[in-house]
C-alpha cells in the first residue's frame, strides 16, 4: 500500500469517527419521524438515494455523504462511500446509544460532469432544513464546500457539521467559515503529497 493511499485511508477513519462522535453526543437537535429510513427523515430522493441502516431496530440519526458521484471524481466519491459503509458496518450502525443511518448524496450533475454550484446549494439547504441529520461527509471540492458551510452554519439548532475528506483551498472565505474539518493537508497547486488527519480550519 502506497504512503498516500494509507494516510488517505487513515483520514477517512478519522472522519468518519468524527461525525459518530458527534452523532453519539446527542447532537443534530429533534428526530422526526417518517416512513422512509425507520425513525428519521430522509432526504430528497433528487439528490441522495435511499436511508441505509442495517443495525437493530430503526434509525434514529442521519449522517449523509455529499460527493460527485459523477465525472471524474466518482471512483474517488465510491471509494470514500464504501469506506464509510465499511466503518459503520464495523461500528454495528451505532454511535452511542443511537443508530445511525447513511445517505449517498450527489452534488454533481451529468451535464456538468463534476461538481454543480447550484447542486450544493440545493443539497445543503436540504441537509440544513433536515433535523434527523447530523453530520455531512463531504464535501470533495473547495468550491462546493464554500458555498455549504455558510448555509449550513445556520441551521436550526446549531451549525451542522461538515467533514471534508479533500479540501484542500487556502481560500480565506473558506479559512473562515466555522465547523469544518478536513483530513487532506492544504498544500499549493502542483505540489502533491500525502494527507494526514488536520485540525479544525
Amino acid at each position: 500500500m502506497s504512503i498516500l493511499r494509507r494516510y488517505t485511508r487513515l483520514g477517512l477513519l478519522a472522519l468518519l469517527v468524527g461525525v459518530l462522535a458527534f452523532a453519539a453526543a446527542g447532537c443534530g437537535g429533534k428526530k422526526s419521524s417518517s416512513s422512509s429510513g425507520g425513525g428519521v427523515t430522509a432526504l430528497p430522493a433528487s439528490s441522495c438515494t435511499p436511508v441505509e441502516y442495517k443495525g437493530d431496530g430503526k434509525a434514529d440519526v442521519l449522517i449523509a455523504t455529499d460527493l460527485p458521484m459523477q465525472g471524474g471524481s466518482r471512483i474517488q466519491s465510491r471509494q470514500i462511500v464504501g469506506a464509510t459503509r465499511y466503518l459503520l458496518e464495523q461500528q454495528n450502525w451505532k454511535a452511542g446509544s443511537h443508530n445511525v443511518g447513511l445517505q449517498v448524496c450527489d452534488d454533481s450533475t451529468a451535464q456538468a460532469a463534476k461538481w454543480d454550484p447550484d447542486k450544493c446549494s440545493r443539497n445543503a439547504h436540504a441537509y440544513a432544513q433536515n433535523s434527523s441529520l447530523v453530520g455531512v461527509i463531504g464535501t470533495f471540492n473547495s468550491g462546493c464546500a464554500a458555498i455549504e458551510i455558510p448555509v449550513l452554519n445556520q441551521a436550526p439548532g446549531g451549525g451542522l457539521q461538515l467533514l471534508s475528506p479533500a479540501n484542500t483551498s487556502r481560500d480565506r472565505a473558506c479559512e473562515r467559515l466555522r465547523r469544518r474539518r478536513r483530513t487532506a493537508s492544504p498544500r499549493k497547486r502542483g505540489s502533491p503529497r500525502p494527507v494526514r488527519p488536520a485540525k479544525a480550519a
